[in-house]
C-alpha cells in the first residue's frame, strides 16, 4: 500500500469513525485527557470576570465540540445566575456527538446551548457572529484554511482558543501490544501517524501553532505548553476510549482483514494495560503534552 493510500485510509477512517453510533460513549472517556486543556483556554478567555463584573454576553462556538468538554468547562466557570448571558453553539460533524451534548445540556440546564452539524473542511456559518471560538483537539485534522475561516466568524475583538498535541502517550502501549504478538501487523511509527493526522503540518510544534495564529491575523497571541499524567480508567475503559485512535492506525492494514487484525491488537492491548494497571480493576495512566494557543481579533474599541 502506498504512503498516499495509507494516509487517505487513515483520514477516511477518522470521518467514518465519527459517524459510529457508539462514538460519543467511547469518546467521553477521552475528556480526562482534553479537559485540563479546555480549562486553560476558558481561563484565558476571561469569561467569568467579564460576565460577572461587566455583565457581558457571550456568543461562543464550540467547534468540533465532541461530547462537549469545552462547553462544560465554560458553564462550570460562569456563575449559574449568569447563565442567561451565555449562548453556545456546539458544532461537530457527528450527529451522535451532538445528540450526546444536547442530552448533557438538558440534564445540566444549559439553556443557552444549541447544536448544529458543522463540517470543519467546509464551514457554513455566517461571519462576524461569535465573541469566542474554541477548537479543542480538532484543528490539526483540518486544512490550514480552516483557521482563517474561524477568524472570519469572529466579531471584532473576539477570542480564539485552540489546543493541539505535542505528544500523546498511548503509542508506547500499542507498540508493546503489537510487539507481544506472534504474528504482529505492521505498525507505523509515531511520527508517521502524527504526520498523517496533521496532513504534514507541524501542529505538534509550539512555534508552528504561534505562527498560524499570528498569520491568521490574531493579536496578543499566547501559548501554554503543559504535560499532564492523565487517569484513563480501568484497562477495559482505556481500551474502549482507544477505539478511535486504533481505527486510525488500522488505515495502514489491508482492508480485507483489517477488522480481524484490529480485534487481535485490541485484545493484546488490554493484556498490556492490565499488566500496567496491576489488575483488571486498577487504573491506567497516560502522559499527554498539550499546546494551548489563544489570540484576539483586533477591533476599533476596547477589547471585549
Amino acid at each position: 500500500m502506498s504512503t498516499t493510500q495509507q494516509a487517505n485510509d487513515m483520514q477516511k477512517n477518522v470521518r467514518e469513525g465519527w459517524q459510529d453510533p457508539s462514538i460519543a460513549e467511547r469518546y467521553a472517556r477521552a475528556e480526562a485527557a482534553t479537559r485540563p486543556y479546555a480549562n486553560i483556554i476558558i481561563d484565558k478567555a476571561s469569561l467569568a470576570s467579564n460576565i460577572t463584573d461587566h455583565n457581558c454576553t457571550v456568543n461562543a462556538l464550540d467547534f468540533g465540540c465532541g461530547t462537549g468538554v469545552v462547553t462544560a468547562a465554560l458553564y462550570d466557570i460562569v456563575p449559574k445566575e449568569k447563565w442567561s448571558n451565555v449562548k453556545v453553539l456546539g458544532g461537530d460533524i457527528s450527529p451522535h456527538m451532538l445528540d450526546y451534548l444536547r442530552g448533557r445540556g438538558e440534564k445540566n440546564g444549559w439553556t443557552g446551548l444549541t447544536t448544529q452539524i458543522v463540517d470543519g473542511a467546509d464551514i457554513q456559518l455566517n461571519n462576524n457572529q461569535f465573541t469566542h471560538i474554541f477548537a479543542n483537539a480538532i484543528i490539526f485534522f483540518l486544512p490550514l484554511g480552516a483557521l482563517e475561516k474561524l477568524f472570519d466568524l469572529l466579531q471584532p475583538g473576539g477570542f480564539i482558543g485552540l489546543t493541539t498535541w505535542a505528544s500523546f502517550g498511548w503509542y508506547s502501549y500499542v507498540e508493546r501490544a503489537v510487539n507481544n504478538m506472534s504474528n504482529p501487523p505492521f505498525l507505523p511509527t509515531f511520527s508517521e501517524i502524527r504526520d498523517s493526522l496533521q496532513k504534514g503540518n507541524a501542529w505538534h510544534e509550539p512555534a508552528f501553532v504561534k505562527q498560524q495564529l499570528e498569520e491568521t491575523g490574531l493579536q496578543d497571541v499566547e501559548l501554554v505548553v503543559e504535560k499532564r499524567n492523565v487517569e484513563c480508567g480501568t484497562p477495559a475503559q482505556f481500551c474502549e476510549s482507544m477505539m478511535m485512535p486504533m481505527t486510525i492506525v488500522s488505515g495502514h492494514w489491508k482492508e480485507s482483514n483489517r477488522q480481524e487484525t484490529l480485534k487481535e491488537v485490541m485484545s493484546e492491548l488490554k493484556k498490556v494495560m492490565i499488566e500496567e494497571a496491576g489488575g483488571e480493576e486498577g487504573m491506567c495512566y497516560m502522559q499527554m503534552e498539550g499546546i494551548v494557543g489563544v489570540g484576539w481579533k483586533s477591533m476599533k474599541k476596547a477589547k471585549w
